[in-house]
């Protein structure tokens, strides 16, 4: 499922990141891609520790 959804989305990132290449300082697109990536992973972390908090034992994996 992961390797679908990466093989199906790489032509609209390439798209995307293209355009944004074209029109902005490369520097600026790297530094912001980096800070979102770096926001939704913190994003992500806090969410799945929230939900390893919040499950009880006997339903966690």
């Amino acid at each position: 499922m992961d390797e679908t959804l990466s093989s199906v989305l790489m032509p609209a990132g390439t798209i995307v990141f293209g355009i944004l290449f074209d029109r902005l300082d490369v520097f600026a697109v790297f530094i912001f891609g980096g800070l979102m990536l770096l926001l939704l992973s913190c994003w992500a972390f806090v969410v799945v520790n929230h939900h390893r908090e919040t499950t009880p034992i006997s339903e966690q994996r």
